[in-house]
């Protein structure tokens, strides 16, 4: 940003780091990191094993890795976009982005998808994705899935 705009300081807005490139900014930078050890703790909690985010699956979204059921690696791959999608809103914050912003996305993402599913005729299908979500944060769908 700071060789297209001069004017924008060339560190990174959170932690100061004279070292602000691309990946700085979405995964390396401390307060970042912070905000996926915790994304990546709740998804391991709600799928009750051990879930690594790398860059390859929290930036590219390469889910093939984690093995498990589809339904929980589609989970995974959702949960870091948007959490990728929260880090980009505060690009150019000193703050970073929070677990309850994302989890408020996640929530709202699940219950979209979830009139998808019921449209499309399938809500067993949102079963096997979202299921382990709504349990973990007591929510209540309308699939009997």
């Amino acid at each position: 940003m700071h060789r297209m705009f001069p004017a924008v300081k060339p560190g990174c807005p959170k932690c100061t780091s004279a070292n602000a490139d691309f990946l700085h900014m979405i995964w390396s930078c401390p307060l970042i990191q912070r905000f996926w050890g915790k994304i990546e703790n709740e998804l391991a909690q709600i799928l009750e094993r051990e879930i690594t985010l790398t860059p390859r699956l929290a930036i590219l979204g390469i889910t093939f890795d984690l093995g498990g059921a589809r339904g929980d690696r589609i989970l995974v791959g959702v949960a870091t976009l948007l959490a990728k999608r929260d880090i980009a809103k505060r690009w150019m914050s000193p703050l970073p982005p929070t677990v309850k912003e994302w989890r408020t996305g996640m929530d709202w993402t699940a219950k979209m998808e979830e009139r998808v599913y019921v449209a499309r005729g399938c809500p067993k299908k949102h079963t096997r994705v979202w299921g382990k979500w709504w349990e973990f944060h007591g929510l209540v769908s309308t699939c009997t899935g």
